[in-house]
């Protein structure tokens, strides 16, 4: 069965150079489950077009794309996990958008970046079981050259690394793990694999963090960022990840808003599972359990790296705004039409954001301007691309 299903895969990918109607194709495993794959050439299909149809403008050029979609094998119904990657020319440059659809059925799309791939690149995208006997998922592949960036999806698209392939001239296959931050470097010959370099660190996992040209595709290049990125924070600088900001130390108590940020830390006192810690992000203070605090110094490094790599969304202003202190209060400084900032949170009409002291990257500048802007008065994407293609 393995062995039918990748020559199946291999044959549509050798079609998928020359065909610009959609090809499609099933992976099936021994559980109740298969999982449908549809490749795309320069013409998408109606379920295609449903998808992406957000975020396509007139005059793009669409160039390939799949999807997948997992099924029942005694139902007709899908079970609604789901997920495709599309890759459109606009304005001379290549746009790379992600779509996930989960539990709720709805699909989800956003743009992910449109700085990873060249003007000029050539690349095919299709679908790739991950798994041996059992094929649980299915990963968006995008293989450019010889070498292969396994994708995942995010609920609102977002493309995550999984793993990054390349063939090497003496045979054997370099493969790096990226899922979780925590980059694993391994030699594959003759279906064996040894682990030749695991760092003692992370990196940012979000395909929008890199190039096709600055990936970090060798352990040198590995311990070349890690070393040209330390992170050395103080005892009371910690990050939180989908945690409530509370009123006061306890769950019952109102919430500012559901963060993911880093926090500098005031004080603590005791609580039922773990300490409550009283935290500062930007000029908003409150309470979070330290269940969900994560300090440099209580943690291994791979899921500190998480934290402090993670790619927060991204905002551009519709018109000139106000930049305030909190929401309703005192004026901190005028922000320009146009401009991009990074986006903490979102609560009751209000965005919580960062102007970053220069021009806006990936990495979150928390050492930015802080405030408060009204969400009407912005368009809020998961990228910088996003945020400016919409």
């Amino acid at each position: 069965m393995k062995h039918t299903v990748f020559c199946v895969l291999a044959l549509l990918m050798l079609l998928f150079c020359t065909a610009a109607c959609a090809q499609e194709y099933t992976f099936e495993d021994e559980s109740n489950s298969y999982f449908v794959c549809r490749v795309f050439g320069s013409e998408l299909t109606p379920e295609g077009e449903m998808i992406f149809e957000s975020l396509l403008r007139e005059g793009d050029e669409v160039l390939c794309g799949t999807m997948f979609t997992e099924e029942y094998k005694t139902q007709t119904s899908i079970t609604g996990r789901g997920a495709a990657l599309l890759a459109v020319r606009r304005d001379g440059k290549i746009l790379l958008m992600g779509a996930d659809r989960n539990s709720d059925k709805n699909w989800h799309a956003s743009m992910e970046t449109d700085s990873f791939l060249p003007p000029d690149a050539v690349f095919t995208i299709t679908c790739e079981p991950m798994g041996t006997k059992y094929v649980s998922y299915v990963h968006l592949a995008l293989t450019v050259d010889d070498e292969v960036f396994a994708l995942r999806t995010r609920f609102s698209g977002a493309l995550d690394l999984y793993e990054y392939r390349r063939k090497e001239a003496d045979g054997c296959e370099l493969v790096i793990n990226c899922y979780g931050g925590s980059y694993r470097c391994t030699e594959r010959r003759d279906g064996e694999e040894t682990t030749i370099h695991a760092p003692d660190g992370g990196l940012p996992t979000r395909l929008c963090a890199w190039t096709v040209e600055s990936f970090p595709d060798t352990p040198e290049r590995i311990d070349a960022w890690l070393a040209a990125h330390p992170m050395d924070e103080p005892e009371d600088v910690g990050y939180i990840w989908g945690v409530n900001l509370r009123e006061k130390p306890t769950g019952q108590s109102r919430s500012w808003g559901t963060y993911s940020a880093k926090v500098k830390i005031l004080d603590k006192q005791p609580g039922k599972e773990a300490p409550w810690f009283h935290v500062r992000i930007g000029n908003l203070e409150g309470w979070v359990s330290g269940v969900y605090l994560r300090t440099q110094r209580a943690v291994r490094a791979d899921e500190w790296a998480d934290s402090v790599n993670t790619v927060l969304r991204v905002c551009r202003m519709k018109g000139e705004t106000t930049l305030l202190r909190l929401p309703d209060g005192e004026a901190v400084t005028d922000v320009p039409a146009g401009a991009l900032l990074h986006v903490i949170e979102e609560n009751n009409g209000w965005l919580h954001v960062i102007l970053p002291r220069g021009e806006i990257s990936w990495q979150t500048d928390w050492d930015g301007t802080y405030g408060f802007i009204p969400v009407k008065d912005a368009v809020v994407g998961i990228s910088i691309a996003d945020a400016m293609g919409k």
